[in-house]
């Protein structure tokens, strides 16, 4: 134990939907370099808790969240309007407060691709720092996937092949790892908000549910086409934007943000799966046919408020939907497993030491 150090770590990570608070009471690695990616075990501890291989013993965490929806404004004129931007900011003071009252020694605040690719990116930050005194780290698409990659491999065995994407609100972010090393990232400019875009420019008034499983079919196949057509880029890190990386024969393959959530809770609910769905579930082509067979009846007769989702969730299902689908034809694969843990998870193991081109601000 002289190794490791009794800590509240806390992130909040300022997303296109929502703004999410993660706070982790646990006994952490101190030492061992300073790159977040895949942290050796330090420690070996029996009993009830269990040592989790991103170098933190877990004790407790919390989570909490508050719903923004600023993404949508990307798909506009790509500014984010003063009145959402201070709504933001009384969210983010909210969750800020929070921490504080959970006794966290240390908070990392971390915004994505709304903030990284807004118009007035600079304004928000600004306004942001009339709010807090505390630093806002504007995530890279690097920093975003190898850090949600971190995140989310804490459930898994780290040792083989793992390919990792995060289809979120205005972008979609891939990473790969072999033996606990990330070795490529891309990112695809494409999220729930963009796909809620496409598919309301093909929609006049209310469907049936044969028009809505057409209309998904044609809009996952448009966006897979996007996807494939997406043109060679890099970043300041120096990792290639690309399809699923060469030599990848049988990666587990992990999922996660607020789409593939929610896509997991709807399964686990549809089939009354017991233990419900906590932090890991696999999910199969089959179980989305199915899922989407099942919003296509319930948005066709007005009773989508029965989905086990927040009313704003249930605004993206559909796009979410599409999107993941989309993705899944994209890189060839047929099933995944959704994770609840994300780049929150990867931050607060960094201990808020980014390796370079991991932020547009450093």
């Amino acid at each position: 134990m002289s190794n490791t150090k009794d800590e509240v770590r806390g992130c909040i990570d300022l997303g296109s939907s929502y703004f999410r608070l993660l706070v982790v009471r646990g006994r952490f690695c101190v030492g061992g370099g300073t790159s977040p990616v895949f942290r050796p075990e330090c420690v070996e501890i029996r009993g009830k808790s269990s040592l989790h291989p991103g170098g933190v013993e877990l004790l407790s965490h919390h989570e909490s969240r508050r719903y923004i929806g600023w993404g949508d404004y990307l798909q506009k004129d790509g500014k984010i309007p003063g009145w959402k931007i201070d709504a933001a900011g009384d969210a983010l003071v909210e969750l800020e407060k929070e921490a504080v009252v959970l006794g966290c020694d240390s908070l990392y605040i971390v915004a994505t691709n709304t903030v990284r690719m807004a118009a007035n990116s600079t304004e928000i930050i600004e306004r942001f720092g009339e709010r807090t005194e505390r630093p806002v780290s504007i995530l890279t698409f690097t920093g975003e996937a190898a850090l949600g990659l971190t995140g989310a491999a804490t459930l898994v065995d780290r040792s083989g092949e793992i390919l990792f994407a995060d289809p979120g609100g205005t972008s979609t972010e891939i990473a790969s790892s072999r033996g606990g090393r990330i070795d490529r990232c891309s990112r695809y400019p494409y999220g729930t908000h963009s796909v809620r875009s496409m598919i309301v420019r093909q929609v006049s008034g209310a469907i049936s549910a044969e028009e809505f499983l057409s209309l998904s079919r044609r809009t996952v196949r448009e966006l897979k086409y996007r996807f494939d057509a997406c043109l060679q880029d890099s970043d300041p890190a120096g990792f290639e934007h690309s399809l699923l990386p060469e030599g990848l024969e049988s990666p587990t393959i992990l999922f996660t943000g607020g789409t593939a959530v929610s896509l997991a809770v709807i399964l686990g609910s549809m089939k009354r799966k017991s233990p419900a769905f906590t932090e890991l579930a696999g999910v199969t082509r089959g179980d989305l046919s199915l899922i989407s067979r099942r919003l296509a009846g319930l948005f066709s007769r007005g009773r989508q408020k029965d989905l086990p989702l927040a009313a704003e969730r249930v605004e993206l299902i559909i796009p979410g939907l599409i999107l993941v689908r989309a993705l899944m034809d994209h890189l060839g694969i047929d099933s995944y497993n959704a994770v609840t843990r994300d780049l929150r998870w990867g931050v607060i193991l960094s201990g808020g030491r980014m390796p370079g081109g991991y932020c547009v601000n450093e």
